[in-house]
């Protein structure tokens, strides 16, 4: 009788493989070649991002240390959790250039870092970090408004989109006076080394207006702005109903986009664009207490559809100094907004069937880890995992590091130990395959914990 195989056929590996967290899956790599061959294979990277992509996306919060005004450095906090009431995941930490802003996109797992002088790309994933190349212009520094981060998910890379003055001659009778605005683009692939990575000026094409630089959100593989503040104020009747810059970084142009005419009677500094679950959504405050929220649904038509109307007066901090109020997501009849006055900023929930708010997040009673340690503000966005690898030399870097913690992970009866507690409960008991009997049920699924946190929009939208 022919003797059993003791390891589980290459198919059924990898069905098992896609469903566990990256973190996992790096570790993964630095068992034996067979396992970096078979994680690192396009088809399983590609089936794990479209899984991940599907599911519910992890909560990520970022704060910074104090400023060091004289290495004119600070450091960088992410913090990863799993849904509203979830445990911890993982945290890290590193130094960044200046006090800039972390870009995220929508189903993306880079993140884009502008400091005053330099651009980092990170996938938190992977750990793997790298300064993009210096830009082609810089009669001004990089300012993080200038930038805009936008994922392409057909073809899984990213774009940065950096704007540049290349003139700008100021009048005393117009503050904006002569310029000319070009754009240049430096793509990111998976698994492309840095040194194939440059920024590419656009050629013929210019930005028609000065816009605000306020982290501008990517949608339907687009970038866009408001028109600048003072620029539709001088400008108003030449601008019309048309505020937002678009630039459409497959065709690479430059368009117009057109704004709900009622949101121009509430003046020009009561609009701000933000990207919720794929859709361009534009928040006016129509007065002191109140915000609209308008939602774009039909891209190609440009047809606006206001949402919602929400008071903010029944926030609890409402008469604390308040600034302003920003949509970061919606769920389940819930918009959860991160809330700003002159002090720390906090994360609130609003019930869009009671019209009433509570408290999730702030810096006095956060969350475990190190979002209240003396902090100053934090930031909260959505984050779906990915193998996506940056440079090859960095992902090299990191296994070897990997390599150098785990130095007995490979165990009598082809079991695997994982340390770290996150992963213990993803990964516990998981088989090697050729290095041993089936002695231990095969897992992927997530803890018992984990609950479901996807903020769909509502249906009709």
């Amino acid at each position: 009788m022919a003797k059993a195989k003791d390891h589980c056929p290459t198919d059924v590996t990898s069905d098992i493989l896609e469903r566990l967290p990256v973190k996992t899956l790096t570790r993964f790599k630095c068992v034996s070649k067979p396992w970096l061959k078979l994680i690192s294979d396009p088809f399983l990277v590609r089936s794990h991002r479209v899984r991940s992509q599907k599911g519910n996306p992890l909560q990520l919060f970022s704060t910074a240390s104090s400023y060091d005004k004289k290495k004119g450095e600070e450091r960088l906090h992410l913090s990863f959790f799993m849904g509203d009431e979830g445990p911890l995941l993982q945290e890290c930490e590193f130094t960044v250039d200046g006090t800039g802003r972390l870009l995220s996109s929508y189903l993306g797992s880079v993140l884009c870092y502008v400091g005053f002088t330099s651009i980092l790309a990170y996938n938190p994933s992977t750990r793997e970090r790298v300064t993009l190349p210096s830009v082609t212009h810089c009669l001004d520094d990089c300012n993080e408004g200038k930038v805009g981060f936008a994922y392409l998910p057909d073809e899984n890379e990213y774009k940065v989109v950096r704007l540049f003055y290349k003139r700008w001659v100021h009048h005393p009778a117009d503050f904006f006076g002569d310029y000319e605005i070009g754009c240049e683009i430096l793509t990111l692939r998976d698994g492309a080394d840095s040194s194939s990575g440059h920024w590419r000026v656009v050629p013929d094409e210019y930005c028609p207006y000065p816009v605000c630089y306020l982290y501008p959100p990517c949608v339907n593989a687009a970038v866009h702005w408001l028109v600048h503040y003072e620029y539709r104020e001088e400008h108003y009747e030449e601008l019309d109903d048309e505020m937002i810059v678009s630039f459409d970084v497959e065709a690479e142009m430059f368009k117009m986009v057109p704004v709900p005419r009622i949101c121009l009677g509430f003046g020009p500094y009561s609009m701000t664009l933000v990207a919720l679950r794929g859709f361009l959504v534009l928040v006016s405050r129509c007065n002191d207490s109140e915000i609209e929220m308008w939602v774009l649904k039909d891209y190609d038509s440009r047809c606006w559809f206001k949402e919602y109307r929400i008071d903010l007066s029944g926030m609890d901090r409402f008469n604390m100094d308040f600034e302003y109020a920003i949509p970061k997501d919606i769920r389940d009849g819930n918009i959860l907004m991160e809330t700003y006055t002159h002090g720390p900023n906090r994360l609130d929930c609003y019930n869009v069937e009671t019209k009433s708010f509570r408290k999730l997040i702030d810096l006095d009673s956060g969350r475990p880890g190190k979002l209240n340690s003396g902090c100053r503000r934090f930031h909260f966005y959505l984050y779906w995992e990915s193998l996506f690898s940056l440079p090859s030399r960095a992902c090299s870097r990191r296994c070897r590091e990997l390599e150098s913690k785990l130095p007995s992970t490979i165990l009598s009866g082809g079991l695997i130990r994982v340390q770290d507690a996150s992963d213990q409960a993803l990964a516990k008991g998981h088989l090697l395959p050729g290095t041993g009997k089936a002695t231990a049920s095969l897992r992927g699924e997530r803890p018992s914990s984990y609950k479901s946190d996807a903020w769909p929009l509502p249906a009709e939208l």
